[in-house]
């Protein structure tokens, strides 16, 4: 199970789980219900009944999650947690939760929490992490800059390939930054309560002075995650996190360019998007000592996504959707679901019924493990 080397990753992480543990008992008085989005092995199911929770919901989509059962009965919490496997988005818990509780990187954090906080919290009730803040600083980082984005601007086996370098450049990229490569100190960009957060956009302008000379690459964000009013955990340059656990995020300029200590780099970044983060655009700003602008970076993940007219064209409010074959191959088998009908019944209708989508039974049987998968028990 390729899931259990991340999970390794996070029982080795001290720093964070003593946070988590350290939490949960200052939030919890003893009979709460909670909820665990994500639980994994499910080890904050557990603190979380240790801190004298009455209930847990441990709610996972991957396979891990009957190790999680396993765990929970060998230590003696089979009785109090209850684990559910599937998206959030598909969780009908029987009652309302006292507290939510979830660990997750950037890109999932505001878009897990506040779905659950909406859906399952009580009014009134207590969300962990209960406050996020982003921090920026401009990095001087030459290897990951050459690896990840002026990789393209060399030939390879005698052919251009430079085409591909704006794409690359209009892209995250997740890395680990060390102290040395700052440029400058590190700046709050942005302070979020997930307890009254509502919007999936972010706006948010920093900016840094430079501290040393240098070659400006980008900058990197970083997170601090306040569990509660006096505990917290963060992956701030150096990451106390093992391995590439919880990396910070680099955000390129188009070229990289020189700085002298004085200089200002300002940063504003904008998320947009039918869901939080889907699209991140971050425009950067490079002053010299006087105040006098140098240079400005504009760039967004649009411009690094490769987008087909014919799917651009999908996305807009007008088009009119037409179901493929495929399709109305998915509606017949949920239908077959509420019918009650077995596997092998529904894979036989599909040959019969889609010849065109399905020449091989095991073709046929592959398209109906997956609508399990995805849209029965």
């Amino acid at each position: 199970m390729a899931r259990l080397s991340y999970d390794r990753l996070l029982l080795s992480d001290t720093h964070g789980q003593d946070a988590y543990r350290r939490a949960l008992t200052q939030a919890l008085r003893g009979g709460e219900v909670v909820l665990d989005v994500g639980t994994g092995t499910g080890i904050h199911a557990i603190f979380a009944c240790q801190a004298g929770a009455s209930k847990v919901y441990a709610v996972e989509q991957d396979d891990i999650i009957d190790v999680a059962r396993r765990i929970a009965a060998a230590n003696g919490y089979a009785d109090r947690i209850c684990f559910i496997r599937g998206s959030l988005m598909d969780v009908h818990l029987p009652e309302k939760v006292d507290v939510v509780l979830g660990s997750h990187g950037l890109r999932d954090l505001f878009r897990l929490l506040p779905q659950a906080r909406d859906h399952h919290l009580k009014s009134g009730g207590r969300i962990l992490p209960a406050r996020v803040e982003l921090f920026c600083a401009p990095v001087e980082m030459p290897d990951l800059y050459r690896e990840r984005v002026d990789f393209w601007k060399a030939g390879h086996f005698d052919i251009d390939f430079s085409a591909v370098r704006p794409y690359e450049v209009n892209r995250l990229h997740d890395c680990t930054a060390s102290p040395e490569s700052l440029l400058g100190p590190g700046g709050r960009l942005a302070s979020f309560d997930l307890a009254t957060i509502n919007t999936p956009k972010l706006r948010a302008v920093g900016e840094s002075r430079i501290q040393r000379a240098g070659t400006l690459h980008g900058v990197v964000l970083w997170v601090t995650q306040w569990l509660t009013d006096s505990v917290w955990c963060s992956n701030q340059p150096p990451s106390p996190y093992p391995g590439d656990l919880w990396t910070q995020v680099f955000f390129p300029i188009g070229e990289a360019v020189t700085v002298e200590p004085g200089c200002h780099v300002s940063t504003a970044l904008q998320t947009a998007g039918p869901t939080w983060g889907s699209i991140w655009k971050w425009k950067i700003l490079v002053k010299d000592q006087s105040g006098n602008l140098r240079h400005c970076f504009d760039h967004s993940t649009v411009v690094g996504t490769v987008l087909l007219p014919a799917r651009l064209k999908r996305q807009t409010q007008d088009y009119r959707p037409k179901v493929t074959a495929r399709g109305q191959a998915l509606c017949r088998v949920i239908a077959a679901f509420e019918m009650g009908e077995t596997v092998g019944e529904i894979e036989r209708q599909l040959i019969a019924s889609c010849a065109e989508v399905f020449r091989h039974r095991d073709q046929a049987a592959e398209f109906v493990a997956q609508a399990i998968e995805r849209y029965a028990q």
